[in-house]
């Protein structure tokens, strides 16, 4: 599910949340050359960000998990709790 998307048109970029409640998200984002873009992903437990990367998250409300997995470019995962 879609949480918010902007695009920044100033910053020639955009900001985008998404919500993953169960399953499976990949993510090829590709940041612009000059500006600012910013793609997160929440689940129940987890947050990733990342401002450039292909990677990919799975969600399990099963046994309260997070999985992901970075091909390429950097993505910083922190406890959805803080």
């Amino acid at each position: 599910m879609i949480d918010q998307h902007r695009v920044l048109g100033s910053a020639k970029g955009t900001d985008t949340t998404l919500r993953l409640d169960r399953g499976r998200l990949e993510a090829n984002i590709h940041g612009p050359q000059q500006g600012s873009t910013r793609f997160e992903v929440r689940t129940p437990v987890a947050i990733a960000t990342t401002r450039g990367a292909l990677f990919r998250v799975t969600a399990d409300p099963a046994r309260r998990s997070t999985t992901l997995e970075t091909v390429e470019g950097s993505v910083l995962v922190a406890d959805s709790a803080g």
